[in-house]
């Protein structure tokens, strides 16, 4: 069974006993997906925040005792609606292929270290090429944790104001997601029995290491500025 489709339960379950997967690399996944999730949500109820907000169509506004309802103001000004609209329609999109991807990671985890210990017994080149799918993919995971909080920033200065904290936290997760699969990453290189594909996927990790530190400082930053 997909752990898409698992019962959170049974998953934490199946993680807790005495089987080797579910572990760190399809947690990670999972725990990214939750983060590019929280995110989504925030982009979708600004989005509908912004419809309900302009519901006779671009250019016309409710006007309130606060002023017109199609506007939202921040640091910078007023911003019009549509054009938060539009923005946070890319990031949802962004953030709804990434929790996908994700929850196929980690299947694609589990799979991978399922076949490196059935390759105990085989062939010294298909250990070798079992090891490297094994480090693949936590590697491809926190690429798209990456990817996730790259896109944070938008939907946090964006965002309704009420619902950013859960962007904000969707944030940490997703962070801590990434750096718990480029700590897979570094713990089984040595496996790889390859120094040139240890070497270049070891500075790899290193980029995408401090890539996904740089990319959450920008989200907290754009939390304490909007």
């Amino acid at each position: 069974m997909s752990y898409r489709s698992r019962p959170i339960d049974a998953f934490l379950d199946s993680i807790a006993s005495p089987q080797v997967t579910p572990a760190g690399g399809s947690t990670a996944a999972v725990v990214g997906a939750m983060g590019a999730a929280l995110c989504e949500m925030v982009c979708i109820h600004t989005i509908e925040r912004a419809g309900a907000n302009t519901a006779d169509g671009p250019g016309n506004s409710h006007a309130t005792a606060d002023g017109p309802r199609d506007r939202r103001y921040t640091v910078d000004g007023p911003r019009d609606s549509h054009a938060i609209a539009d923005a946070l329609k890319h990031s949802r999109k962004v953030f709804h292929t990434q929790r996908d991807h994700l929850l196929t990671l980690a299947d694609a985890d589990a799979e991978a270290v399922d076949a490196l210990l059935a390759a105990s017994e085989a062939a010294e080149s298909t250990r070798g090429r079992r090891s490297k799918r094994a480090i693949g993919v936590p590697l491809t995971i926190a690429d798209s944790c990456l990817t996730i909080l790259d896109e944070a920033p938008t939907v946090v200065t964006q965002g309704t104001a009420s619902a950013v904290p859960d962007a904000i936290t969707g944030a940490y997760l997703t962070h801590a997601a990434g750096l718990a699969a480029v700590f897979t990453v570094r713990t089984n290189l040595d496996a790889a029995g390859d120094p040139d594909f240890e070497t270049r996927i070891g500075d790899r990790a290193a980029d995408t290491e401090r890539a996904i530190d740089a990319a959450f400082e920008a989200t907290i930053d754009a939390e304490t500025t909007r």
